[in-house]
């Protein structure tokens, strides 16, 4: 091989290694685009789902709106944005815990509509004195929100009932009634049957144990129906 096919091979090697690193670079380049315009796509994605859920409370706080219907219509916004994989988001969905919390939701109302909840205030009076009326009433209402929503169902039927109890059992302060109703029934949202411990567990992300986590929560509500009514007795007995 003489002198100058060697200076052509070498001259060959040489462009092909700059060819080779200038492809690779601008595989890289466009791999670090991609990758660019899908965490603006994320970002997006979230303040648009933030952006939602601020009008909803908005909407919902603000306007009285309808809160299922406008869950249902940000949800929508949402799917026809793109914004996730709808199968997989409904896939995902902690189906089991939306029925256990709506079926027990169901049961309160059908009791109070019944007039069961009128049992609970006979039965208030008859295990109260006016120094522990406040520490019944209490561990009642957060037995019962173990199982239900406090703000939606507990307090809405329970607060109706503490002119009764005032007026059977004499010598009391309604607002101090009314205050161990509200304390002892949300110490126990933890409860994975209420509203809040619910949510807690439908976003038990991957790899945790959602029934250690059931058995966790359901005991802590549990025993804030103790703690609240101890702590309804010191502080409005």
């Amino acid at each position: 091989m003489s002198d100058q096919d060697a200076v052509e091979t070498q001259s060959t090697a040489v462009a092909s290694a700059t060819q080779a690193m200038a492809v690779r670079q601008v595989k890289d380049e466009i791999g670090g685009i991609k990758k660019q315009i899908r965490t603006l796509w994320i970002v997006v994605g979230v303040i648009g789902t933030i952006t939602l859920i601020v009008a909803l409370l908005v909407g919902v706080i603000g306007f009285e709106f309808e809160v299922g219907m406008t869950a249902l219509t940000a949800a929508a916004i949402l799917s026809f944005a793109r914004a996730a994989d709808e199968k997989e988001a409904i896939l995902r969905m902690p189906w089991g815990v939306i029925l256990m919390v709506t079926g027990v939701t169901v049961l309160i109302e059908l009791l109070e509509k019944t007039q069961g909840l009128d049992l609970f205030t006979d039965l208030l009076v008859r295990l109260s004195t006016t120094n522990s009326v406040t520490a019944v009433v209490a561990f009642v209402t957060g037995v019962v929100s173990v199982y239900s929503s406090t703000s939606g169902v507990v307090l809405p039927a329970f607060l109706p009932t503490v002119p009764g109890i005032v007026e059977r059992l004499g010598g009391l302060d309604p607002i101090a009634v009314a205050s161990a109703m509200n304390l002892g029934s949300h110490l126990v949202d933890l409860s994975p049957l209420s509203t809040t411990g619910a949510l807690c567990l439908a976003g038990v992300p991957a790899g945790v144990d959602p029934q250690g986590l059931f058995n966790k929560l359901l005991a802590w509500g549990l025993s804030m129906t103790v703690v609240g009514a101890v702590l309804c007795w010191l502080m409005f007995g």
